[in-house]
């Protein structure tokens, strides 16, 4: 057990290539808050291949009816929340809302054209030091200190691009099968 709590809020996860199988395989997930009683976040980097207009949410809105649907995670798949980010060049720690009305998210996106909003189906989430467990067991490769650009890089390329960033000896093996470059 630990003696000192360090939290992990506001980082990112990325699944570790030997984490595989299950809905956490390759995922990138920002930590919204993590405490000894547990923590939560989202999934960044799953995207559902819906619009909210898509969906039989009640929200009659072009504007929001046009938001990308992400799956958050395994926890509440039935509830969604709406984010609002703005570009790296945005100053201050407001770049990232979370937890959002509709409403909100419509009023941020008329007075910013440039943000950008999301809504997300689910959450994850971890029980009482659950998640500092499988961080030390090595299921996940923390960025404490991210790049604001994080938002910008498609979901697709996400989690490539953070565990590049923390295991840069990958970048100089041959273009590979990913399952032969982790598989020993």
């Amino acid at each position: 057990m630990r003696e000192v709590y360090d939290s992990l809020s506001w980082s990112l996860l990325a699944a570790a290539p030997e984490f595989e199988g299950g809905i956490f395989d390759e995922s990138v997930i920002l930590v919204l808050e993590d405490a000894p009683e547990g923590s939560y976040g989202i999934m960044l980097n799953r995207p559902k291949g819906k619009l909210l207009a898509d969906l039989n949410t009640g929200i009659d809105d072009a504007l929001l009816g046009s938001l990308e649907v992400f799956d958050g995670g395994p926890v509440s798949e039935n509830k969604l929340t709406f984010a609002v980010w703005k570009g790296p060049e945005a100053p201050g720690p407001g770049n990232f809302a979370y937890g959002l009305s509709p409403q909100s998210v419509k009023e941020q996106l008329e007075r910013d054209p440039s943000a950008k909003a999301a809504a997300f189906a689910g959450y994850a989430g971890w029980g009482e030091n659950q998640l500092h467990t499988e961080i030390d067991s090595g299921y996940w490769i923390t960025r404490r200190k991210f790049p604001k650009s994080i938002f910008e890089t498609s979901p697709e390329r996400m989690w490539e691009t953070l565990l590049l960033e923390a295991r840069p000896y990958l970048k100089i093996l041959p273009e590979l099968n990913k399952d032969k470059i982790f598989k020993n």
